[in-house]
């Protein structure tokens, strides 16, 4: 779903502000010429699978100095507290864990959850039971109990498409970790192996996937067994999925049919905030695929866009993925841009600080604190979509771009950024690791620093439980 960028209404900016909120009360506010993202939905009561109001301004615990409310412009599958917090599906991170914009998906698995029964699988093991005493997502698993000599083959049939790339996931609770368990995609015959991997012997929940290409419209066998070792197992699954991507996405809750999750739609606006001449923008992010793979078989993941239709005017910033680098671009009509490139590799689950930021002659680009990279820019275009794109982009021309990651905070302004700036951002703390406690020491025994230039401050409150 493409958003309208020119649809409001949106506030005057008197002072481009904001908060982000944990637990619908700020944690973070930023000012003098910022403006920051607001995760807070918590209160707000949406769907676990879908965030239907098309614009939002969230609760804000005021943390001093005018805090005016961002509103935050969502539509589709986005991946809030909200959907964590009800614990249905979702990415399965603690709360607070901030914004995560993912791509569309269907699961095909129809009995993902077992929150009802056993319906559609079949299994060799010594026991094959739902346990209602544990689970990943919802109220209820699979125990699965496997003798020494038995391989307790588990299964469920799944459709698929012709030359089509699938990635199959589960979630195992493993209570021992002498046994070999795999995680396996079989034939339609159940003869042949088309994927398989092993469940790491570490005890507690954690998520197995493979990926396999079809080569035929079919329906193979998707399940988890014992290898054929002679020691036994017990253990649980739940939160099974089969989707039609590269890499595996949030879990999309099934009882009895395929489910899907729209895509996500992030923006929030530009106007008072972002400046073609001279701005800049940041932000801490979770991601959710390693640079080494392509999970939307496509070369660019888009993270920031603020552009006019269809792109001819922008700035952006992407991943790109053949070579490995952070692109970040400036330019007008099109064909007529500069662009900086900066190289960085992380894996699934690590935390990623950027801040990039632009002049009127210069583009200039920190990862996590590093001191800018810069590169000649001299293209000012004229942009005046009131909203810019977060973690996807809008256009008619998009297609697959999406970030398949989580947002834990973004800040912009207008106004230059040193490298002692870039720092100070960098040295923020996740929502999700930092205590508020540690932050104020961190930053000052204020808990107020001020950044140089006309940049932001950062203001730090302990916010309540729910």
């Amino acid at each position: 779903m493409n958003l309208d960028r020119r649809r409001g209404p949106y506030p005057s900016r008197r002072s481009a502000l904001g908060t982000f909120a944990r637990w619908g009360a700020a944690v973070l506010g930023l000012g003098v010429g910022g403006v920051a993202l607001v995760e807070g939905l918590a209160r707000r009561g949406e769907s676990p699978k879908e965030v239907n109001s098309p614009t939002l301004t969230p609760d804000i615990t005021s943390v001093g100095g005018g805090v005016i409310p961002t509103p935050v412009t969502v539509s589709g599958g986005l991946i809030t507290d909200a959907v964590r917090r009800a614990g249905v599906d979702g990415d399965a991170l603690p709360a607070p864990g901030g914004f995560g914009v993912w791509q569309e998906a269907t699961n095909l698995i129809t009995n993902g959850g077992f929150e009802t029964n056993l319906a559609g699988w079949s299994s060799k093991a010594a026991g094959f039971e739902r346990d209602s005493t544990t689970a990943k997502f919802g109220r209820s698993s699979a125990k699965i109990t496997n003798t020494t000599d038995n391989f307790g083959a588990t299964r469920i049939a799944a459709p698929v498409a012709n030359a089509t790339k699938y990635t199959f996931s589960i979630w195992v609770n493993r209570t021992e970790t002498a046994a070999d368990v795999e995680i396996v995609i079989r034939n339609p015959a159940d003869s042949a192996y088309y994927g398989r991997a092993d469940v790491p012997k570490v005890a507690g929940w954690q998520r197995v996937a493979v990926s396999y290409t079809s080569a035929a419209d079919e329906v193979p066998l998707f399940g988890i067994q014992k290898k054929g070792d002679a020691a036994p197992s017990i253990y649980h699954v739940d939160a099974v999925q089969l989707e039609a991507n590269q890499i595996p996405t949030p879990y999309i809750e099934t009882n009895g049919a395929p489910a899907a999750r729209k895509q996500a739609t992030l923006q929030l606006p530009s106007s008072g905030v972002l400046n073609e001449t001279l701005g800049w923008f940041a932000t801490r992010m979770r991601m959710g695929w390693a640079s080494t793979l392509a999970p939307l078989g496509q070369n660019y993941h888009w993270f920031m866009d603020w552009s006019d239709e269809p792109i001819d005017d922008s700035i952006h910033l992407t991943y790109f993925h053949p070579q490995q680098v952070w692109h970040m671009d400036r330019k007008v009509a099109k064909a007529n841009d500069q662009w900086l490139d900066v190289a960085d590799t992380f894996a699934v689950g690590d935390h990623k600080t950027l801040v990039f930021a632009w002049t009127a002659t210069r583009l200039k680009l920190s990862v996590d604190g590093r001191v800018f990279a810069t590169a000649p820019n001299t293209y000012l275009p004229d942009i005046s979509a009131p909203l810019f794109d977060l973690g996807y982009l809008s256009s008619s021309l998009a297609a697959n771009f999406w970030a398949d990651s989580s947002f834990e905070w973004v800040a912009c302004g207008i106004g230059e950024l040193s490298d002692t700036d870039a720092a100070n951002l960098a040295a923020l703390p996740s929502l999700l690791s930092s205590p508020l406690a540690m932050v104020r020491d961190r930053v000052s025994p204020t808990g107020r620093p001020t950044f140089a230039g006309n940049c932001v401050r950062a203001i730090f409150e302990k916010a309540p439980a729910p």
